[in-house]
């Protein structure tokens, strides 16, 4: 055979001509799911109406959730070892003794946003206002914030605006993130965002 099955969602990046003239192989866009293949195959490689349709339910977000999870594991770690550094700093430089009192409510601050941004985004997707992914985040966000204005009785309590005005920024890049896995968005749709939301997260993120 020559030809070559590729998903549905990936024309966009996907130049049929392109590979056939090195290759020779003929590019057939397949069905949106990788499950509807064998259907396809054995239609003649003809896609029902339903292996056209892109569905992004409850489940089809959750599983992404996953994925997510791990991609920013890391960058939250580093954030958190960051941010107990800084709070640290004085005029002689790092001392442990100043960062420590500090260190539960960071840790509260930054996995109580990473939880929201990777769980609560693509779980209340549709229900979280506007298209906006970021704002989408920001509003996200706004439940570690509550949560940590709710115990703001902890000792630290000039730590508090870390959480009110960074966790929502926070949220709003990790909804941000999110854009490639929706299928909705476009890329000079999220470049737009992006030029707009980015400053604002800083600053957001620099206040707290």
């Amino acid at each position: 055979h020559r030809k070559l099955i590729v998903p549905q969602l990936g024309a966009t990046g996907i130049a049929a001509h392109e590979v056939r003239q090195p290759t020779g192989f003929q590019v057939v866009y397949g069905p949106v799911r990788a499950s509807d293949i064998p259907a396809f195959i054995a239609a003649g490689l003809k896609a029902a109406d339903e292996m056209r349709l892109a569905r992004f339910d409850l489940w089809d977000r959750l599983v992404v959730v996953p994925v997510e999870a791990v991609q920013r594991f890391r960058p939250a770690v580093l954030l958190m070892l960051a941010l107990f550094v800084t709070a640290g700093l004085n005029k002689r430089g790092f001392d442990l003794s100043s960062a420590l009192p500090h260190w539960p409510h960071l840790a509260w601050t930054v996995w109580l946003t990473y939880l929201a941004g990777i769980v609560l985004v693509p779980v209340g997707l549709p229900w979280l206002p506007t298209r906006s992914l970021a704002f989408k985040g920001a509003v996200a966000g706004l439940v570690p914030a509550a949560g940590l204005f709710a115990a703001r009785a902890s000792p630290v309590q000039e730590n508090l605006s870390l959480g009110l005005a960074s966790a929502p920024a926070f949220c709003s890049f990790l909804g941000l993130s999110f854009t490639g896995s929706t299928t909705y968005t476009s890329p000079s749709g999220v470049r737009r965002e992006m030029k707009w939301a980015l400053p604002l997260q800083i600053a957001a993120s620099a206040g707290g």
